[in-house]
């Protein structure tokens, strides 16, 4: 049974390699977890997260690395890697790292090359780079292995615009042509397409494109997408947002969009913001991206022409409607409101932390959950509970917002006019400071008791008091009356 799960793996992994990776999908997916021998389950999971079923990889190896009713924890260093890896793909991005970075990855150089995955997945290239040099250095490293981990420090170093370093890497990688790793080369070549892009060589970068179009003509969808992109982006770099142009980058977003590709959606409407200088674009990407590194890119992009607000009004459609303050849950101009802090509100201000990326079940578990693991079982159970409250809270308070769950991935999708105030720091912002924002949004300029505030912010009387009298201490609000006749109200 061993040797012919085996053979099956190895014939999946010959698949990856030459671009079949929706076929690999279909197959691996279909196996029971009584059908792998114990010692090849780390090997069945990195073929699965290859493929892109990193959750059927975390319900083989869950087990055993939190143990169960059957059997206690007893993962070996390299399962948890794989773990660690998969929880990286799922959107469990601290969880991921933190299994990765406890362990040796002396004994097991590949925790090197997950890491740097995990920093590329948030957009944090400049910290892949020392780990895949690292990977990269070590001796005992198989083909396959080195091509992977040089076509990653080479998109790495095309970010960061680190061109001639780029080239040399991807020189070394293109004169090693095999028809078994066509996906490789085919994604090289658009790295290298997109480092002559940047230096704009347009005839260089044409020429590399042409050469991945004769390669990647029998792979998968999704390859084919990113070369029909970068066509159309280096049409768009070399001549400027023309119509058919724009027609082109439309046509590709919503292709995106069908492939599930949200950080293609989101790369589009930067390069039209820089190439068109639209500030209200701009903004969306800027704002709807959780991302530090990619928003300094776009700004340096702009050359710096746009200055950087700190709030900004994300509205959907023409009309601003509705419209709810992210940090504080407050309904603007209203006395509704959801509850500061608590789960509703801190889901409905993790969904609008990505204005593109639709958030996985177990990504939204890590942020209101940090210090909990992800339990594929009883994990998404306790996201869909918070969601549910929710969207009751968005349905009762006539909130033209719903949230989609499709696929296990949550996002909000207006149906109506509607608009949400976003910050950039949230996680900074005084507490006590956003609940007196709330309360001089309804009493702008008019006095207001304690018991008129605690209908605002849904505080006890207790509550109130202690942030009123904070306030009175601090000058932001003037008191006067006593007992019932009390009144507050905000200085100048």
């Amino acid at each position: 049974m061993k040797q012919s799960m085996e053979q099956f793996l190895d014939e999946m992994d010959l698949l990856i390699k030459a671009a079949k990776g929706n076929e690999v999908k279909e197959r691996v997916v279909g196996l029971r977890r009584k059908e792998i021998p114990r010692s090849l389950l780390a090997r069945v999971a990195r073929i699965a997260w290859r493929v892109n079923a990193p959750l059927f990889a975390i319900r083989l190896l869950h087990p055993v690395l939190h143990g169960s009713k059957s059997e206690p924890a007893s993962a070996s260093p390299a399962e948890k890697a794989e773990y660690g890896a998969c929880l990286i793909r799922i959107g469990a991005h601290e969880e991921g790292m933190s299994i990765l970075t406890s362990l040796d990855a002396t004994a097991n150089p590949e925790v090197f090359l997950f890491q740097a995955f995990g920093h590329i997945g948030v957009w944090e290239y400049s910290s892949a780079i020392p780990l895949l040099r690292r990977f990269l250095a070590e001796p005992g490293l198989n083909a396959y292995q080195r091509r992977i981990g040089e076509t990653n420090l080479a998109a790495s170093l095309v970010h960061e615009r680190k061109a001639g370093e780029a080239e040399l890497v991807l020189s070394n990688i293109l004169t090693k042509n095999t028809k078994e790793e066509a996906l490789v080369h085919g994604f090289a070549l658009h790295l290298a397409a997109e480092n002559a892009i940047y230096q704009a060589k347009w005839a260089e970068a044409e020429g590399f494109l042409d050469r991945a179009a004769q390669h990647l003509k029998d792979c998968d969808d999704r390859s084919v997408f990113f070369l029909r992109k970068w066509q159309t982006l280096l049409s768009l770099m070399q001549g400027g947002p023309s119509g058919a142009v724009l027609s082109s980058i439309h046509a590709l977003k919503a292709q995106a969009k069908s492939l599930h590709h949200w950080e293609s959606i989101r790369d589009l409407d930067s390069k039209i913001a820089v190439a068109q200088e639209d500030r209200s674009l701009f903004f969306k990407v800027y704002f709807g991206t959780p991302y530090q590194e990619y928003r300094d890119r776009i700004h340096l992009e702009m050359g710096g022409r746009i200055e950087i607000v700190e709030t900004y009004l994300w509205q959907p459609a023409e009309e601003p409607g509705t419209c709810i303050d992210a940090s504080t849950g407050a309904i603007l101009g209203s006395e509704s409101g959801l509850k500061m802090g608590r789960l509703p509100h801190q889901l409905f201000s993790i969904l609008c932390s990505d204005l593109y990326r639709p958030l996985s079940l177990a990504a939204v578990h890590s942020k209101l959950y940090p210090q909990a693991y992800f339990d594929p079982e009883s994990s998404p159970a306790r996201v869909r509970s918070i969601k549910t409250a929710l969207r009751g809270w968005l349905k009762e308070n006539k909130v033209p917002l719903r949230i989609s769950s499709a696929n296990g991935f949550l996002r909000l999708v207006p149906y109506g006019a509607v608009s949400v105030k976003l910050r950039l720091k949230t996680e900074n912002i005084d507490r006590k400071a956003l609940l007196l924002e709330k309360v001089k949004e309804v009493f702008p300029t008019s006095p207001f008791s304690t018991r008129e505030v605690g209908k605002v912010l849904q505080l006890s009387k207790m509550s109130v008091l202690r942030l009123l009298q904070n306030a009175k201490g601090e000058g932001a609000v003037f008191e006067s009356g006593q007992g019932k006749r009390r009144r507050y109200s905000f200085a100048g």
